[in-house]
């Protein structure tokens, strides 16, 4: 079978969100399947000394075909505030007026020209308009999160009235594109079933399946590390709002509790772009670790006792939490950060909402080792059972049979 592969962001190296995602979930596929790519690129993804060729050449030992594009606006100021100017304007959701280049569709219609695909993975909503250049071909479109109910939330927490009304805008712009891709898009795939049914909900009429997310459970193993006593950590990038907003949270909220009930409990956040206000509060506090980007985060992991996700906001699932999971650590989260994955409270994980609630379960697991153990061990055994990639893909893979068997029916 030949698949082509539309996605917004070149998927490697293999960190962070969905470009994990699209990683595994290619290599996969690739085993078994002849697959083509087009792609943007984000320069921001790269970090030296790798560059665009190393990634590149990466991709090609599964994608028979692989052509790369710039994202128009990241690469000219010009143009990014020219598009964000003419997107007030518009009917479009920023999130789609970002990726239009007449360089990166004339190479789709190019492909289609080429060769006979048998189905065409649209890799997030922000793609749609380029399914219409596959109007003879079965189409399956990746719903990360759904992105509307995700802006909706974003706009929740916005203190700024104007950014407020901006992101609800964009949030109704992308439910209506949600609504339209419907008649354009032969089925859909949503990482949770809570996902699915939100987006049953905005079109009922759709076809959609869970394609859980998924972590390599080969690589995110424990590395057998003394665990350092009284320590957390979290790990994210700090310019995603939902990551961002869940340290402040925490530092607001639940740092100064915590602090009071063990003085000497160290938190260590690793992720890039930290704010001021978590790099002002490390200089402070030299219990309080702002490490930045990390390449290899699992020795991390694996020296911290707990693994907090306090994530308020958001949609989608979470892959920190697999990585986590699979790497055997006790993890307390907000409800919305464990949101879609298939754990049980108290058994694979420690869910609490409030900030008492959330200082409360970290408490006692510091104070109980035993308790915390036999998480552990549940947490590692649901990321083996459930969400290894080599158990997620046949789920995939059935539904390009299905969709491929469509092919030259009205």
């Amino acid at each position: 079978m030949k698949i082509l592969m539309i996605t917004h962001i070149l998927p490697y190296p293999p960190r962070g969100g969905c470009v994990q995602r699209n990683f595994n979930l290619i290599k996969q596929v690739a085993e078994h399947h002849e697959l083509h790519l087009v792609t943007f690129y984000r320069q921001s993804h790269l970090k030296p000394p790798e560059s665009l060729d190393d990634s590149i050449g990466a991709m090609r030992q599964y994608c028979k075909e692989l052509h790369v594009f710039p994202i128009p606006s990241e690469h000219s100021r010009l143009k990014y505030f020219k598009t964000l100017f003419l997107n007030l304007f518009s009917s479009e959701p920023y999130s789609s007026a970002i990726y239009r280049s007449s360089g990166f569709k004339s190479k789709i219609i190019e492909m289609i020209g080429r060769y006979d695909y048998d189905v065409v993975e649209i890799g997030e909503i922000g793609l749609l308009n380029y399914a219409r250049l596959a109007s003879d071909i079965p189409k399956l479109l990746v719903h990360h999160n759904i992105e509307s109910q995700l802006l909706y939330r974003r706009a929740k927490v916005a203190s700024n009235p104007l950014v407020q009304f901006y992101i609800k805008l964009q949030a109704y712009r992308t439910a209506r594109f949600e609504q339209r891709a419907g008649d354009l898009i032969e089925c859909h795939t949503t990482c949770s079933e809570t996902d699915r049914e939100i987006l049953l909900k905005i079109n009922p009429a759709v076809k959609a399946i869970v394609v859980p997310n998924g972590v390599d459970t080969d690589f995110f193993k424990s590395t057998r590390e003394e665990v350092e006593p009284n320590s957390l950590i979290f790990v994210g990038g700090l310019s995603w709002l939902p990551n961002r907003d869940a340290m402040m949270f925490f530092i607001n909220d639940i740092w100064p509790i915590l602090k009071q009930e063990i003085p000497n409990i160290k938190m260590t956040v690793v992720g890039g772009s930290p704010p001021n206000e978590l790099t002002t509060l490390s200089k402070k506090d030299s219990n309080f670790l702002v490490t930045g980007f990390v390449e290899d985060i699992r020795s991390l992991i694996s020296r911290a006792a707990i693994y907090v996700v306090p994530i308020r906001v958001g949609g989608g699932t979470r892959l920190k939490i697999l990585d986590a999971m699979s790497m055997g650590k006790a993890i307390v989260s907000h409800p919305i950060g464990a949101e879609g994955i298939s754990v049980t409270d108290g058994k694979d994980i420690v869910i609490a909402e409030s900030a008492k609630e959330i200082t409360a379960k970290i408490v006692d697991l510091l104070q109980n080792p035993e308790r915390r153990r036999q998480i552990e061990i549940h947490a590692r055994q649901t990321a083996e059972n459930i969400y290894d990639w080599r158990k997620i893909a046949p789920v995939l893979l059935r539904a390009y049979t299905e969709l491929a068997a469509l092919k030259g029916k009205p």
